[in-house]
């Protein structure tokens, strides 16, 4: 008579066999949770990179080639709201003459703050009208937008403290934040809604005697 030794699994091994495998699955499966975040979050950062680089060269570029007059009681760089919202307003030496006349053109850049129709977006008017540059040529609300979901415009923090933009000696700070999801803006700057902050040093324009 020929006696089979049958092997058979015990509760407690196949228990721990499971247990195993749970925790081999779980493993693989927040590594490749990890890949897949740090994959988008390195996606998404330059590309906000990229969007505040443009909007603070954007402004650096016709800031700088905005003129002044001691005659003139407009000033040179004007930080006044606009309808309420954070802007930059100046006159552009149109024609080149370095000094501030009919020819030259009123422009400005204005934030849309937290509220609205239209919130988070930075624009850029080419040609306004005083006071305040209420009045844009295209209107407001065709201006062109130089930055979406911009969480933050104003004065650098640190080491100013949070609020609108203030000229300093001889230059004007801006800073901006930009955040990936801005429909959620308490989670801006986290691993799943990444953001960037970068700021500028905006020489000031030179100003005309005449």
């Amino acid at each position: 008579m020929k006696i089979y030794n049958k092997k058979s699994l015990s509760l407690l091994e196949l228990l721990i066999g499971i247990a195993l495998l749970g925790i081999i699955v779980l493993t693989l499966t927040s590594i490749d949770l990890f890949s897949h975040t740090h994959l988008m979050t390195s996606i998404r950062i330059p590309i906000l990179q990229n969007e505040a680089t443009y909007a603070l060269e954007h402004m650096s570029k016709w800031i700088s080639q905005a003129i002044g007059s001691v005659s003139d009681p407009t000033p040179t760089i004007n930080v006044a709201n606009i309808a309420g919202d954070r802007a930059i307003q100046f006159t552009l030496d149109s024609n080149g003459n370095g000094l501030r006349d009919a020819a030259d053109t009123r422009m400005a850049y204005r934030w849309t703050g937290l509220a609205g129709a239209t919130p988070y977006q930075l624009l850029y008017c080419p040609s306004c009208t005083l006071p305040a540059c209420a009045n844009c040529n295209p209107p407001w609300n065709a201006a062109e937008i130089i930055a979406r979901s911009v969480i933050y415009f104003g004065n650098p923090v640190p080491p100013g403290p949070v609020g609108p933009i203030v000229p300093v000696d001889n230059f004007i700070p801006v800073q901006l934040q930009i955040c990936n999801d801005i429909t959620n803006p308490g989670t801006c700057g986290t691993v799943n809604n990444p953001a960037v902050t970068m700021s500028i040093n905006i020489k000031m324009p030179s100003v005309s005697t005449h």
